[in-house]
């Protein structure tokens, strides 16, 4: 009896580790400005502050009442070159909450920037995140900007087996039965 209830418990501590907790939300909101934004260094649209609101897609912060929370996110910025080419390097800094900032490379048309922590606070507060965008050296358009943020809506997550996690689990399971067999030739 002693053996089957060890066996019981082995499998049920492996089985709970084999689950994660998946983050099951996405939250998103996107500005398209038409026209483009037009900002030159020292001009009437420098720096250029704008918000993106994810409360628009049903983000409910802990602090408005609801129960969602925003574990990451990813901010897209699509700047465009104009035609002049006055200036051979532009330069523009992309700000976030906590002074935390992000120079452009002008060679893309749009560019991937991550989360920052201040970021994240910003947003897990009331939904928003709050950009600057200076431009340091020349003149440039401003296309759009996106957010995407992923977290847990407050529903609870359920359980999703990871693929190597299995593979761990069966494993052990094979090494406790070649265990049992030795024990059992003994």
């Amino acid at each position: 009896m002693r053996k089957v209830l060890s066996a019981i418990t082995c499998a049920a501590v492996i089985g709970w580790a084999g689950s994660a907790m998946a983050l099951p939300a996405t939250w998103q909101d996107q500005i398209d400005w038409t026209p483009d934004i037009y900002s030159k260094a020292g001009g009437p649209n420098d720096p250029f502050d704008f918000f993106l609101d994810i409360g628009n897609d049903g983000f409910v912060s802990i602090f408005q009442g609801g129960d969602d929370f925003v574990a990451g996110y990813t901010l897209t910025i699509a700047l465009k070159d104009d035609t002049d080419r006055i200036f051979k390097n532009e330069i523009a800094w992309i700000w976030q909450p906590a002074v935390d900032f992000t120079s452009y490379n002008f060679k893309m048309d749009f560019e991937e920037i991550g989360g920052t922590i201040g970021g994240l606070i910003d947003i897990n507060h009331d939904g928003t995140l709050n950009v600057r965008i200076d431009a340091i050296v020349g003149d440039f358009y401003i296309d759009y900007a996106k957010i995407v943020a992923c977290g847990d809506d407050g529903r609870g997550a359920s359980p999703v087996p990871e693929p190597a996690t299995m593979l761990l689990f069966g494993t052990g399971l094979m090494g406790l039965a070649a265990a049992g067999r030795r024990r059992q030739q003994r």
